[in-house]
């Protein structure tokens, strides 16, 4: 009795930890999300560029620890990819000029929604396949660059194939983010049982 006692004290404390700590990476994803935008600018270009990144990649490296659940190699990987998107901007100015590749007037040609679309597909077909290492790594990408993009439309506005809204207002840029994640995060729990 005594040994069941302790077995199911373990299990619950397990339990309870997961639980927790689920929950500090939700809300240092939600504070980080609204604490990003008010880093102030800087005068140097290549600053400003790197704070960027860095922003992108903390805020994907939240969400992809929210979705995956654990720490792998997967939780580093997806979002330095998904940070390392704006090289496109560069393919788009058709230089390696940070002025040029930071003031562009067409679309870069990877900031699109239907990209994170597509994936998300890719990701359906990978659970009906019973395959869920890529299922679990192509949505986290999914909602990775889902995330990037949102960021990115405060300024410039999303794109969805040839549309272009205009520049997403802040609460707006909240309330998309935070129900798109958490709603993707409760799907993929209900998934996989």
């Amino acid at each position: 009795m005594c040994n069941l006692l302790k077995k199911i004290t373990k299990q619950l404390i397990k339990r309870f930890k997961k639980i927790r700590f689920e929950w500090v990476y939700r809300v240092a994803f939600v504070i980080f999300t609204i604490a990003a935008e008010f880093i102030p600018p800087s005068e140097f270009l290549l600053n400003r560029i790197l704070v960027d990144f860095s922003a992108h990649f903390v805020q994907n490296f939240l969400v992809s620890h929210i979705i995956l659940g654990e720490f792998t190699f997967w939780n580093v990987w997806v979002p330095f990819l998904v940070s390392a998107l704006d090289i496109d901007h560069f393919i788009a100015a058709s230089s390696l000029s940070f002025v040029k590749a930071t003031s562009l007037e067409q679309q870069a040609p990877f900031h699109n929604l239907a990209l994170p679309i597509v994936i998300l597909c890719l990701a359906g077909i990978f659970l009906y396949s019973n395959q869920k290492t890529l299922y679990d790594n192509f949505l986290a990408l999914s909602l990775c660059l889902f995330v990037h993009l949102c960021r990115d439309g405060l300024r410039r506005g999303v794109a969805f194939c040839s549309y272009r809204s205009p520049p997403l207002p802040f609460s707006i840029y909240l309330l998309v983010v935070f129900t798109h994640v958490f709603l993707l995060e409760f799907l993929y729990k209900l998934s996989l049982n």
